[in-house]
Parts: structure tokens; C-alpha cells; sequence
């Protein structure tokens, strides 16, 4: 996991991930999902692709009492809908099992293939606000998106 999160081209478009992101860091993300997996406040899962770790895929539950989906995927396997449909099974979690109503999602400036992506999955865009970026160390203009459970069921 870390050889590939470890990647400037990935990091740079997530808002909690340091770079260079080190082998300490993986262990923590890895022992942080297990006790927040644990209380229900997040659920986070490695994507394989023929038994390849290819990527990750998570959802958050956010202080507005709103799960927010993340994801991140390996340079080497971008452009073949791993992000798509890792995400759309994540989503079918929330929803399903969660019994989440709704699911929000937001990508930075210039993130032009995660917005393909929530887009393909039915994400609506909220507007803009200004979010953190650990790897950047400054704040980015971030897009806020949201999927109502009823547009997901739409897509089936």
C-alpha cells in the first residue's frame, strides 16, 4: 500500500495524506480504520484486481452526520474504472447496510478524473469550499458533491 500511495501524482489529490507518505503512516491508517471500522465512524478497504493491490476505498462519517466517500488508486492502473467500481460497491454498502439517505464526496482543482468519476456515479455538485491539503500544506478550492440514495438506485 505504501509503495503505491507514496506517489506525488496520488497524494497530491487527497486532503488527508502526507508526502511522502512512509511505511509509519500506513501503519497508522491501517490501525486508525480498524478501531474507527470497529465504532462504525469509518470503513476502509483495499481494492484488489487479480490479486493485485490496485488501490483503496472508503467511507467516513463526517461531523455533519454524513458519510463522505474517498478513494485513491494505483498511477499504473488509472484509466480502467477500478475508482468507478470499487465506489459503486462502497456506495451499495452505505446505502443497503448503512441505510445511508444520502453520501457526499468532493474532489480538488484540477482532480478533472475524480470528477468523471463521481459524476458516472451520479454525484451532484454542491459548489465550492476551501479544504486543507496535508501533502500541499495549504488550503485548496475543493468541489463538494452529494448523491441522494434515490439517484444511486437510478443508475442500476
Amino acid at each position: 500500500m505504501v509503495a503505491l500511495v507514496n506517489n506525488w501524482e496520488i497524494t497530491k489529490w487527497l486532503s488527508n495524506v502526507p508526502y511522502p507518505y512512509l511505511q509509519s503512516d500506513g501503519i497508522g491508517f491501517v490501525k486508525r480504520s480498524k478501531q474507527k471500522h470497529e465504532t462504525g465512524s469509518s470503513y476502509n478497504y483495499l481494492v484488489f484486481f487479480q490479486d493485485t493491490l490496485v488501490g483503496g476505498v472508503g467511507l467516513s462519517l463526517q461531523e455533519n452526520g454524513i458519510y463522505d466517500l474517498g478513494y485513491w488508486v494505483g498511477k499504473q492502473y488509472w484509466g480502467q474504472g477500478i475508482a468507478t467500481e470499487a465506489s459503486y460497491a462502497l456506495l451499495s454498502f452505505g446505502f443497503d447496510n448503512l441505510r445511508q439517505t444520502k453520501i457526499q464526496a468532493g474532489y480538488f482543482d484540477g482532480n478533472d478524473a475524480s470528477a468523471r468519476v463521481l459524476k458516472k456515479l451520479g454525484f451532484v455538485n454542491l459548489g465550492r469550499t476551501k479544504l486543507f491539503s496535508k501533502s500541499q500544506n495549504q488550503v485548496l478550492c475543493d468541489h463538494m458533491m452529494n448523491l441522494e440514495k434515490c439517484g444511486f438506485e437510478n443508475l442500476a
